[in-house]
């Protein structure tokens, strides 16, 4: 069966400040304050879901039906693994101790948990996803990239409010504020989740 991940924790804080987007778009006052913040969230999350990555502080549950050789985290990039756990054959929770694994962490790429050689991995019960793993996944200093994509989407936001999903247009712009070299586009993966934003 396919891996199902879970949000367990959502984000609190955003690549760009309230501050930061009211100054580029010339507010003043609080009078749009509660709007403007709820812009800056659906930017992010739209942006997210374009690169499939977290951009700031995010905590995710992987569910497995089974023991893998290697085990891929999504939405990069990975900060920390903080649990490898299993229902054991008496169906209880039990930790896998974290000196039986080490990560390796590629440059915004999914993440591989990959298990020492020497472990075997123990029997689990018959359930449904028995194998659990809990990470942490963004970065605290987002990149200016970053930072410069979430302020275009959230000023074309406020431009067109009615707007649900970025346009061909709006992404060419958008790739165009970045260093192309840098950017691994795929011009057939234009509006879908594709990494628009693997930066180095």
């Amino acid at each position: 069966m396919k891996p199902i991940l879970t949000l367990l924790e959502a984000p609190t804080e955003f690549p760009i400040s309230l501050s930061e987007l009211k100054a580029h778009l010339h507010y003043t006052g609080t009078d749009h304050d509660d709007r403007l913040e709820d812009l800056i969230e659906k930017a992010t999350n739209m942006l997210e879901r374009m690169c499939d990555r977290s951009f700031t502080p995010t905590t995710w549950r992987l569910d497995l039906d089974c023991w893998q050789d290697v085990i891929y985290l999504p939405k990069p990039p990975l900060m920390e693994v903080t649990s490898v756990s299993y229902y054991d054959e008496d169906n209880n929770l039990t930790v896998v101790d974290d000196s039986n694994y080490f990560v390796s962490t590629p440059y915004l790429a999914p993440a591989m948990l990959v298990f020492n050689y020497q472990y075997v991995r123990p029997t689990h019960y018959s359930r449904p996803y028995p194998i659990q793993i809990e990470f942490i996944s963004g970065s605290e200093t987002p990149e200016k990239a970053v930072k410069q994509g979430v302020m275009f989407i959230a000023s074309w936001l406020d431009k067109d409010r009615e707007a649900e999903r970025i346009n061909h247009d709006t992404l060419d712009r958008i790739v165009y504020l970045l260093d192309r070299k840098s950017t691994r586009l795929n011009s057939s993966h234009l509006g879908i989740s594709y990494a628009v934003f693997c930066l180095k």
